[in-house]
């Protein structure tokens, strides 16, 4: 969206172009944040449950007991496609029932509507553009739209029917329309299950070309290599590879298939595909395997976590304690070594695997500890619950924390020193966990306890456990501040300097509909931004120095602020059907 956009993810860690294989096909009706569940920890005979506060360190005082919990596993969420995107300068709206994308100058307010086809609904901007591509459900094709000299150009290109995710290369010069049947938006009309579409975008439209293909069964999700060559789409066979230079030169044909073999359950496995497009990583919930998929020769190597996880030795021993498994290994009451969550380095070279009964992260060198599991690193966090792990974009640091128990408390990691786990104590439960792009500041959106903030006769602390809220934790200092809010949290996006984060709140009911500017160097709060109508959505226009914030109107609106300007100074362009029209 021309700056960071965030939807609450639990256990992800934030995409980094630069260093991350691009992904594509978010889902287009399940943006938002959902409440995290609570969940029940159970102490083991002998051991005691983590303390709020209590600094977790590695390899002092001998081998701490491990809780045993009973927790449901981590939750994430997704992002919404159908709402507004922006470009360089535009922002870009879609009005299916008019079959039109209106085009809003971010510095001007100046709009241009372009009729595209039959029911405009999914769109996405490209990066360092300010192109866009949306999909018209009613007509089965793409248009291509591009802003020269302030006016659009469009061009068509057929797409598979019923199409409802793109993904788009970093470099904006291919692009593959496909349909998730796992989104929500999904329910609306059935698509094909193996189609997808591959956009080849030039200059201009006479360069344009779309070529079908046929990829594994039902795929969910795309990565793209940093070189953009290649994409890889996730399925449920395993991962379809798209050369894009033999797409073009060979026209239509069907993808090659590469698998993780007949003995795993590819239909629910987590993948993700290292930057340099080399390798697929995998996991499936409840199992305590990971799987490596070369993506050169197919061959895949599995690493079976109670072999690569190294225990504390017991207090006064110089061995190490046996690895507990899912056998007998000397421990009959050990819990299994199953990851919970699965996060890839920026780097791609190695891997987070958190190990929620062990209290432990495993880091995990690729491919090297697919072929030696003693190469795998474990930091061990005393007892600290944990069942997520989020990692910095720099790939310097990471926070550990669970989103299925009402704790208090994230762990910091260290991943390029030699500093101890640190666990800092918060104020309320963690429901998501992002760094900002700068990896100097995490951002920790909280769990709503049920109940009443207002009841009579409740304390201070159950004030706040029932209150909606997040906190801004510094990396560096380990300093934390709370804000307590009087909704959830809804869309959130940081300004390209990393100067000014802002927050989207609407509650209907309690006739909520503001947007709060939060200073990242003091985590102070301006003034709320107080909008006409209830707010659907925001972003940020990168050239133009605004946040855009889409408003509910019958004709369209839309406010911009500048985020260099006192917060009072907005601009709100309505009518995107119509003539423009500013008010200041």
């Amino acid at each position: 969206m021309g700056g960071w956009l965030l939807a609450s993810a639990c256990g992800g860690s934030s995409d980094d172009a630069s260093s991350a294989p691009s992904r594509g096909g978010f889902d287009a009706a399940n943006g938002g944040s959902a409440a995290s569940p609570v969940g029940t920890i159970t102490g083991a005979p002998g051991a005691t449950p983590a303390t709020p506060g209590a600094s977790a360190t590695a390899g002092a005082g001998g081998r701490a007991a491990a809780p045993v919990v009973d927790l449901p596993p981590e939750v994430e969420t997704t992002v919404d496609l159908q709402l507004p995107q922006a470009s360089e300068n535009y922002v870009y709206t879609v009005n299916p029932d008019a079959g039109t994308v209106a085009i809003i100058d971010a510095r001007t307010q100046v709009i241009r509507t372009v009729k595209t086809g039959t029911r405009p609904t999914y769109l996405r901007t490209l990066t360092g553009t300010d192109d866009a591509i949306v999909l018209n459900l009613g007509s089965n094709k793409a248009s291509v739209i591009r802003m020269r000299d302030d006016e659009p150009k469009k061009s068509d290109l057929p797409v598979t029917a019923g199409a409802n995710a793109i993904a788009v290369a970093p470099d904006g010069r291919h692009a593959v329309v496909y349909f998730n049947s796992s989104f929500g938006s999904a329910q609306s009309g059935p698509g094909s299950y193996q189609d997808v579409a591959v956009l080849s975008l030039g200059a201009d439209a006479s360069a344009d070309k779309a070529t079908s293909m046929t990829v594994g069964f039902r795929p969910r999700d795309v990565f793209f290599a940093a070189d953009s060559s290649r994409a890889y789409v996730v399925n449920e066979d395993g991962v379809s590879v798209l050369d894009f230079a033999a797409v073009e030169k060979s026209g239509s044909g069907i993808a090659k298939l590469l698998t993780f073999r007949g003995d795993v359950d590819q239909k629910n496995l987590d993948v993700t595909i290292t930057p340099d497009g080399r390798y697929a990583l995998a996991r499936t919930e409840g199992e305590g395997v990971l799987h490596l998929l070369d993506l050169q020769d197919g061959s895949v190597n599995p690493l079976v976590l109670a072999s690569a996880y190294k225990p504390l030795p017991p207090s006064g021993s110089g061995a190490p304690a046996p690895a507990p498994n899912d056998t007998d290994a000397g421990m009959p009451d050990a819990p299994p070594v199953i990851a919970t969550d699965l996060d890839l380095m920026p780097s791609g070279r190695a891997a987070l695997a958190v190990l929620r009964n062990q209290s432990a992260v495993l880091l995990i060198p690729l491919p090297d500890a697919f072929l030696d599991p003693n190469k795998v690193q474990t930091l061990h966090l005393g007892q600290e619950v944990i069942g997520s792990v989020t990692v910095a974009p720099d790939g310097r640091s990471a926070l550990a924390y669970t989103t299925a128990a009402n704790l208090e408390r994230v762990t910091l990691l260290d991943l390029a020193g030699n500093d101890r786990p640190r666990t800092v104590l918060l104020r309320k439960a963690v429901q998501a966990v992002t760094y900002t792009p700068d990896s100097q500041t995490a951002l920790i959106t909280h769990t709503k306890l049920p109940g009443a903030k207002e009841q009579p006769g409740i304390s201070p602390d159950e004030v706040i456990d029932r209150s909606y809220g997040y906190s801004l934790l510094r990396i560096g200092s380990a300093d934390v501040k709370l804000q307590v809010t009087q909704t959830r949290l809804g869309p959130i996006a940081m300004v390209p300097d990393g100067s000014y984060m802002f927050i989207l709140f609407r509650d209907d009911a309690a006739r909520i509909k503001e947007v709060q500017r939060v200073a990242q160097v003091s985590f102070l709060v301006d003034p709320t931004i107080q909008l006409e109508n209830p707010p659907i959505s925001l972003g940020v226009a990168k050239a133009s120095g605004t946040v855009f914030v889409n408003l509910e109107h019958p004709d369209g609106r839309m406010t911009f602020i500048d985020w260099n300007e006192p917060i009072e100074k907005l601009k709100t362009v309505t009518g995107f059907e119509l003539n423009s029209r500013i008010r200041n």
